[in-house]
């Protein structure tokens, strides 16, 4: 997906929505797709997209692990999503170009966070399930 001229993944595109929807507390608890009945006329409506709270939660703790310089641009550039880069250069006073730089790099180290964490959870995953198993054998 092209957001500003970034080549960024429709997955960490999202990842970085829910994220901002959360930091600005927008947490919404999760509701069906379609939400009937209510409409005056009894049709149904889309409902809110749910912010996925555990997603948004992993989400900062990567970003807090980011260097500061970058974590800030990060964070402003997903905060103001839309906004110019020369907007966000000048609330920032810096070159605009600068500002893009720092969220590049933002963004490619909180990917290197979000991997290494992940890569864990899958380590301690896969241990708990052989030790489960091992449980199971030694009871039987």
């Amino acid at each position: 997906m092209n957001i500003q001229g970034l080549d960024l993944s429709d997955d960490f595109v999202r990842r970085m929505r829910n994220w901002a929807r959360a930091a600005a507390g927008g947490w919404v608890s999760p509701v069906c797709a379609m939400d009937y009945g209510t409409r005056i006329d009894g049709g149904y409506r889309e409902a809110v997209m749910p912010t996925l709270e555990g997603e948004a939660t992993d989400t900062e703790r990567a970003l807090s692990l980011v260097g500061m310089r970058y974590q800030q641009a990060v964070r402003q550039f997903w905060s103001y999503e839309g906004r110019t880069w020369r907007w966000h250069g000048m609330h920032r006073q810096v070159n605009h170009e600068t500002f893009r730089g720092w969220v590049e790099k933002g963004h490619d180290e909180l990917l290197v966070v979000l991997h290494r964490h992940a890569e864990a959870h899958r380590h301690r995953a896969q241990a708990n399930a052989r030790a489960a198993i091992g449980i199971r054998l030694n009871a039987a």
